[in-house]
Order: structure tokens, then sequence, then C-alpha cells
């Protein structure tokens, strides 16, 4: 054999490649028709000699072949797993099993007709699929591709452009005036419904034909194009005609859902066919198409008729839908339906209210349009108050209500860099700014996270005011972050309302909020260049140049803001509330900005989710306090913002200003960071701004901000965890060879690679619960795998318990079975330290870490900045931690000998492995599975971790409440002696 041949050989054998198998995966890539060619010849001969191979059964009206039927049989999508709900036990997902039966007993590939109804199950099948409107609780929201929807969304966008026109040689109310209805319809009827993307340009020159003048669009999404289109509308009506689309709207929508749902094109024809109306050649064209997405809103809450107002023809107000408001006026959806005087907030909360009232807490917090680690947030939440209500004998009054600002936050898909990058390189900067962009092109993504940074680069590195060049070596020193709608008006803090300028820089009015007309004339042109290259928005552009003060109504939203959360999801949510705890409970949202200003007003800025968990109940006690304040000083009137604040409000900006220009008189320029009016009102010198004006209540003194630091501090607070069992695969998937312990004692690949030995295998089982156990007088815990659950089920029997524990190990038989079900983070006691269980063989720290507060905050800016300019030192922080551990961790204690070389160790460190170990300290003495490994110390690697578990009679067990007011205790004495 030649060197040649016998290399292609060893790469075959490398490769695995020689002898291939007939079955394989790798015959995937063969069409099956070939494969039933083959199998067809096959049973025609071998059927002479075996008669059974020769089977048929009946199909669609045809005998069809049984062997020939299981190569050709697939379970419809539509229909799902072949297990229906109901015959499912509690802790099964049955939600997600929907098929229907026609009748019971077996179905194979040949009776799947018989005992399958297919088109129930496709019914259900859609049910499932369609999402929940984000304003009506429950109500099915339309296709994305619907035409109503569809139809919304280009109103919505119309009614957002700005229209510009031009007058010889000058611009008429530039970037100002929105588009009027007739310009709308002409855009609309002459471009969208023809069913393709609509240019600006398109737009432009339809407008300039129609109306022989100049015309520009602004506002648009995109900076070319509409992103909105009426795509469906354009292609029903080429296959129908746009007279019978126009009037048979209904079975068109009916059409494009099933377009959405079904993407077989076989089951969408049979789908399709099932409709009134339709001819076999307009299914054969629709079953072409195949849409995807649902959208955010349901047909109910565009249509139904709620608005008063008159539009078009109307002689007198009549009610309308947002749908019809949206056509005939100017208004985008969310300035509709926030509207008060059209009535939907009232309307959407009347429906929500109207719901099921025997709906479970699950069904309603699933009708939620949030993700599902949301929902289990909320419905902790209710229990928690539950709990709460039974501890004091009566439901809530108030419940303070705070919505964390990740919750429906966009997910930024284009980086920072990258962002400014492409904006440099299109609007020609890049010449021009050229030392910027390479400073830019050099720098991480990372750092431009810190906003000093990326406001120098959208601002060209010049100071906003001044227009002079920025040092970005002295951005943190000599700059300043300015709102340009200062904190004390409104509390926003996104990048539209912010700016770099210099500490020196003075660029107000005395007497207003708005710029210094020489210094808006000066920098206008700066201004307007950012704002053609897309350095900043339109919003950031028309915020600095305005002129006149604040309106009413302006002030009057910026009230409400300061008070209240206005998001949809926050209004659900309470609505959810109120239908739990009844009307008389007053549900009310709170900006979660009011939490970050009455930390910092008590000195709690501070917050590090490594060191302990007591930052939710600090959060939740800021916000309530400051709600409750709110409502003393009469704020609030059954729920709602009432008149008083925004009198309070008024007086409040009008002292800010007087303190503004004091400040100004004395040469403090420094733009420093303003409450917003309701923690500024606690905070003020002035008792008028604490008292309630109507009953002369004093709503906040200096001895309740005291008190409330002292609750800040509580060393123990009621933390609790989520118990349950731990439900998944068979086992940790993670596949080990022979050569390490995981793989040689684990679980075995296959039958056919049963010697772990040999082949290694997966390192352990999936535990769902543990059991305790006594036997010979030694009480432990026994792991359930879920393969074991799987065969003993929800509630099983002793006898069926037995049989498991013998299995595992034949002396089990003679065990006594304490506790029978012991689900995963389940709170001991556990020789003196406080313990979850994860499994028999693992247990968790329980224990909170609390630190004194001086401590915390050192601790917290070496861990976070890696210096802190405490009079505390590193080494004072290595000393209250482990005299934290000596305290209250007791498995976890160090011989003291050991901890004195420990610490003269951890002293001759430099500072970046010390931050280090102080890391590792940390997670390790936070109440998870976290562990550290301190050798670079001389303490254990895996310094923690607790694996062998054997009880005492002193060790007990403790089940909590939801809250943790209540619980109930049982020692391993205890169960010994029960029955």
């Amino acid at each position: 054999m030649s060197e040649s041949k016998k290399m292609d050989l060893k790469h075959a054998i490398d490769e695995d490649r020689l002898f291939p198998v007939q079955r394989d995966s790798d015959n995937g890539v063969i069409p099956y028709q070939l494969h039933r060619n083959e199998l067809r010849r096959i049973l025609e001969k071998q059927g002479k000699y075996y008669p059974f191979l020769l089977d048929t059964f009946e199909k669609n009206g045809e005998q069809v072949n049984k062997i020939e039927g299981l190569l050709t049989f697939r379970v419809p999508y539509f229909v799902g797993p072949l297990v229906e709900r109901e015959g499912m036990q509690p802790s099964d997902n049955g939600e997600n099993h929907w098929m229907k039966r026609k009748k019971s007993g077996e179905i194979t590939p040949w009776n799947f007709d018989k005992m399958v109804d297919k088109d129930e199950s496709g019914r259900r099948f859609i049910e499932r699929l369609v999402d929940t409107d984000s304003y009506l609780l429950g109500e099915a929201t339309l296709p994305k591709n619907s035409m109503l929807y569809q139809e919304y969304e280009v109103l919505n966008e119309l009614n957002n452009v700005r229209l510009s026109v031009r007058s010889g040689n000058r611009w008429e109310n530039r970037r100002r005036q929105r588009l009027g209805r007739e310009e709308k319809t002409l855009l609309i009827r002459n471009l969208f419904m023809k069913g393709g993307v609509v240019t600006k340009k398109a737009a432009e020159n339809l407008l300039r034909k129609e109306y022989g003048r100049t015309y520009e669009l602004s506002g648009l999404a995109s900076e070319s194009k509409f992103m909105s289109s009426m795509s469906s509308y354009g292609k029903l009506c080429r296959i129908f005609g746009a007279e019978r689309v126009n009037k048979d709207s209904e079975l068109m929508e009916q059409i494009i859902e099933l377009q959405t749902v079904f993407e077989d094109k076989e089951t969408l024809l049979h789908q399709l066919r099932m409709l009134d109306g339709l001819s076999d050649s307009d299914c054969e064209l629709l079953a072409r198409t195949h849409y995807t997405g649902w959208g955010k809103l349901s047909r109910k809450l565009l249509t139904t008729k709620v608005g008063e107002c008159k539009i078009g023809d109307d002689f007198a107000p009549q009610k309308h839908g947002i749908i019809e408001i949206m056509r005939f006026e100017d208004r985008n959806f969310m300035e509709i339906i926030t509207d008060k005087n059209y009535g939907f907030p009232e309307w959407i909360d009347e429906q929500n209210l109207g719901a099921d009232k025997k709906q479970s807490l699950e069904s309603m917090v699933d009708e939620l349009h949030v993700s599902p680690k949301v929902k289990r947030g909320i419905i902790q939440s209710v229990r928690l108050i539950d709990d709460i209500s039974k501890a004091v004998g009566k439901k809530p009054s108030r419940i303070f209500l705070e919505l964390a600002g990740d919750i429906q936050a966009g997910v930024r898909t284009t980086s920072r860099k990258n962002r400014l990058l492409e904006l440099y390189k299109n609007a020609g900067l890049r010449k021009e700014f050229s030392d910027i962009y390479d400073r830019l092109e050099a720098s991480d993504d990372k750092g431009l996270q810190d906003d000093r940074w990326f406001l120098y680069y959208t601002q060209l590195g010049k100071d906003m005011y001044t227009g002079e060049e920025l040092d970005i070596d002295r951005l943190s020193s000599d700059y300043d972050i300015d709102h340009i709608i200062p904190q004390a008006v409104t509390q926003n803090d996104s990048l539209d309302n912010r700016v770099l300028v210099s500490r020196a820089a003075n660029a107000r009015k005395t007497d207003s909020f708005a710029y210094l007309p020489e210094l808006v004339e000066a920098r206008r042109g700066f201004w307007q260049e950012l704002l053609d290259n897309r350095l900043i928005s339109q919003t950031k552009f028309e915020r600095l140049v305005r002129q006149n003060d604040f309106g009413r109504h302006e002030k009057e939203r910026f009230v409400e803001r300061s008070l209240v959360e206005t998001r949809q999801i926050m209004k659900n949510v309470a609505t959810l509330m109120r239908r739990r705890y009844g009307n008389s409970s007053a549900v009310i949202g709170l900006n979660s900005e009011l939490t970050k200003e009455m930390r910092q007003y008590l000195g709690f800025e501070h917050k590090n989710r490594d060191i302990n968990d007591y930052h939710h109940a600090q959060d939740a006690l800021c916000l309530g306090v400051a709600g409750q304040f709110a409502v003393n000083r009469g704020f609030f009137d059954n729920g709602a913002v009432s008149d008083g604040a925004a009198n309070a409000y008024n007086i409040y900006l009008q002292d800010y200003l007087r303190g503004y220009r004091e400040k100004l008189k004395a040469g403090d320029r420094k733009h420093g960071k303003a409450f917003g009016f309701i923690v500024g009102s606690m905070a003020s010198a002035d008792e008028n701004k604490r008292i309630n004006p109507k009953t002369g209540e004093i709503a906040w003194s200096e001895a309740d901000k005291d008190y409330l630091r002292r609750v800040m501090n509580y060393r123990k607070m009621l933390v609790t965890q989520k118990v349950g069992d731990s439900f998944g695969a068979l086992y940790n998937e993670t596949r080990y060879g022979a050569a390490v312990k995981e793989g040689h004692d684990g679980i075995a690949f296959d039958k056919n690679k049963a010697d772990t030995s040999l082949y290694g295998g997966f390192s352990s089982a999936k535990v769902v619960y543990s059991i305790l156990v006594e036997l010979k007088g030694k009480v432990r815990l026994v792991n359930i795998t879920m393969q074991e659950y799987s065969m003993l089920g929800d509630c099983p029997s002793d006898e069926a318990l037995k049989k498991v524990l013998v299995a595992k190990k034949p002396e089990y038989a003679k065990a006594k079975i304490l506790l029978r079900h012991i689900p995963s983070m389940q709170l001991i006691h556990y020789k003196g330290a406080c313990m979850t269980i994860k499994s028999a063989t693992e247990l968790n720290n329980a224990r909170q870490l609390w630190l004194d507060c001086d401590v915390y905050n050192a601790l917290d800016d070496y861990l976070k900045c890696g210096t802190s300019k405490s009079s505390i030192d590193i080494m004072q922080i290595w000393d209250a931690l482990f005299d934290a551990v000596n305290k209250h961790y007791p498995l976890h204690r160090v011989e003291e000998s050991t901890l004195a070389k420990a610490r003269t160790k951890f002293e001759k460190l430099d500072l970046d492995k010390q931050l280090d170990v102080l890391g590792m300290i940390v997670v390790a003495l936070h109440a998870d599975p976290g562990r550290a490994n301190l050798s670079l110390v001389g303490l254990p690697s895996e310094w923690k971790r607790v694996r062998s578990v054997s009880f005492s009679d002193d060790d007990e067990f403790v089940f909590q409440s939801p809250s943790g007011l209540f619980e109930t205790k049982i020692t391993i004495a205890e169960l010994k002696k029960a029955e």
C-alpha cells in the first residue's frame, strides 16, 4: 500500500469517516423521497415473504402502507406534546400542552387523525401564541402585520413628523408644524396604501407636486425613510382588489392572523379553506405568505369609542376610538392615551378592574405584558403584602409601588463606540476632527459608559456653553455635567437633558430656568451643527434654544413625573393591586428617582449588592417614607396628584431660583445636584414646606430623619429566599472523561457506554428535592433526583419512597423517614449557623453580613474604585469582616493563630491582590452559594463550602412565610419523637 493511501486511511480514521454506518445524521442531507422510494422497493420485494409488511391504514381517504406512514409521519407543530393538560401532575409544566383529543386511547401514527382534534388544537395554538395588550389586561393583541395595526403604526409615525414649508428663500416654522389631515391623507392614499417602503424624498416630492411648494420632513425614526408601512393592505389588494379588501376587512384580518400563526404551507392551506368566502385559487395564493410577530395593542383598545371630542364633520362632541382620532387629528398614540380630556385612562382602569374577580393571582399576573422574571417579582410582592396584612390584622390602606428602571427599557443593540464612530464617518466629521476621531477609535466601549466621555465626543470636544476646547485629561476635575432642565424642576437624568460644561460657566437667567439670550444667540449655530450631524437629538436642541419659561401644563406634567411613575406597566400593576385589596386601598406608583434622592438625603448613597441584600429593604423604606410624606403634605388626593402639589412645586421653584441668585452673587457657580421638590421639601430648612397647609400637621421633622437613619442601619432585617423544587434536566450535562472523579463516578452517557471507569460520564444527577431519614441513630439527607421524581410523582407513598431509598442503598430498608419533602433553599439552623439546604451534600450560608455604616462605605469604595477617601484603611476592613465571622458564622470561624498568620500575609500583599481577597471574602459571606479561594493568605481554597452534612438533635428546620414574619421551628429531636 502506498504511503499516500496509508495517509488517506489515517485521516479517514482520525476524522471518523472510515466505515460509515448506514444510520447516520449525515443522511439528513438526502431528500426523504429517496429513502421513501428505496423503502417501497424493499417492501415490494419482501412483502411476498412477510405479508405483514404490506399492512395499510387509511389516511385522507386513501390506503397507505403502515411502514411508509412511519417514515413520513410528523406530529404537527401546532398540536404540540401528545399529552393533554388535564392528565398531567400539578408540578408538571402544563403551560406547554394544548392538544385536544377526539377520544381517549393510545395515539399512533396510523390513528393520529382519528384520535387528535387537529383543528381545535390549532385554534388553541393560536390563542397560546397571541400576546396580551400592554394596557388592557388579558386582551389579545393584533398580529404585527394586521391591516389595523399597520395603519396605527403609520398614523403614529406621521403624527410625530414635523413639516417645514419654504416660502421664497426662507423656511416657515422650521421643524415646528405637524402634518395636517389633508397632507396626511394624501401620503397614505398615494404612497402607503401601495404597500411598499415610503422614502422621505418620495413624500416630500408628492407634497411639492400637490401643493406647489417646497417641503422638508423631520422627526422620522430613520433618516431617509418611514419605518412603518401598509404592506399587508397592498398585498391583499393585489389579490382581491381594493374594493373587496375594504368591504371584507374582518375576513382579511382573519387571513393575516392565520398567515402569522401557521408557517407550514399545507397546514395554512387547510386553515384557510375553513374560512368562508375564499376560493381554492385564493387559498393557494394566500398560503404562499407567512408573517411573524405580534403587536402590543389590541383591536378593542384601538377601536372602542371612548374619547369624547369633535373630529371631521362632527356637529357636536361624540365618542371616538383611538384610531379614529389618529386619522383626523395630529396627535400620536401616547398623547391620546394619556390625555384625561379624552377619558381613556379612566376607561382602561374600569376595564381592568371589571375583569374576572375569581381569577387566581398567577393568572392575573400572567396577563401583564412583562417578562417572566418581573411576573415572579409581582407575585412575590403580593404574597408579601398578604403576609403583612395577616400580621397587622387588616388590608393595606395605601400601597406605594416602585418600578425598576430596566423593566421595559430597550436593549441597546449598538455599542456607544460604534454608534459614535458611525456618526463621525457619516457626517464627514472624521477629517475636520481627526484628533478626536483617532482618540475615539483607540478608546474602548467600557470607558464610554462614563457619561462625561460620551458627552465629550457628542459635543465635538467642546464646552456646550462657551465653545472652548475641553481638556480631556481633566474631564472629572474641571468640568460638570449640567442639567438643561434643572433637577429641581424635574428629575430627568437622560442624555437629552445633560451637557458637559466648565464649572465657571454661568449660563442661565436669574429670574427663570431658560438660558441667557446672548448665550443662545452665540451658541445656536454650534448646537445646530450638532443636531444636523445627529450628535444631539431634536429634543435636546429645543431644550437648549428655549427662551420662554415653562407653562402651566408643562409644570403640571413635571409635578406628576416628580411624584408618580407614568409607565403603563405600573398602572396595570396598580390595577391588579386594587382588584386584590379593594378600591379602598390607594395604590400609588412612585418615581424611582425618589429612592435615590432619599438615600442621598439620609447619607446612604452607598449600595453594594455583593455585601448583603439589605438594600432591598432600605429602598422600600425610603420609597414608602417619601410617599407617606407626600400624602401627609397633601400632595395626593385619592391616589392622584392634587392641586396642592402644584402650588408647593411653584413655591419650591421660586425658592430654588432665589437660592441660585444668591449663590451667583457669592461667586459660587458650581453646578450642584439639586433634590426634586419632594425630597427637597423634606430637606428644606423652611418649616412651611414640611407642614400640610390645610391641617397644620407637621409632615416631616429632623427627629423623623434621625429615626429613619437608625432604622436604615438595623443589624437584622428579614430576608427570605425562594424555596422550591428544582426541576429541569435529568443530570448536569457537562461530559467528563474517566480520568477525573466526576466522570469516573458519574452517570453513564448511554447503555452502550455504561462503564464509567472506561468511558467517563455526566458529573451528577439533577436533584429535585431531599428527604430526611434516620438510620442507626444518625440523621441525614437523601437526594431525590429528577429521574426518581419522574417515577415517584408529586405525592409518593412511604412505600414508593422506601423503594427508591433501597435502590440507592439496601440498608435504607430499615431507615425511618422524618421529613418526606425538603425543597431546595429550605432554611435550617445547623450547628449554630443559619444555612439553607442546596442538596443532601451541600449547605449554603443564609446569614446576611452586617457592617458598621462607615466600614460598609469604605469597603464599597475599595471594591468599586480601588481606593477610598474614608479614614478607615483596608486592614480595618479585614478586621471588621473576620470579627463578623467570629460572632455570626460558626461554621467558618478560623483559629486565632491561623487567622493571625493570614492577616500578616494579607497585609504584605499589593493593593490589587488585597482587593481580590476582600472581594472573595465578601462573596463567601453573602447569603448565597458563593465560596472563596483564600489560599493566597493561607486559608482554605473552598472557604465557606459545607459538603458533609450530619444532623444533631439540636439542629432545627425553620419554615417561614413569604415575609419571614411567621415561622415554625422543629428540632431533629422533635422529629424523631413524632410518629
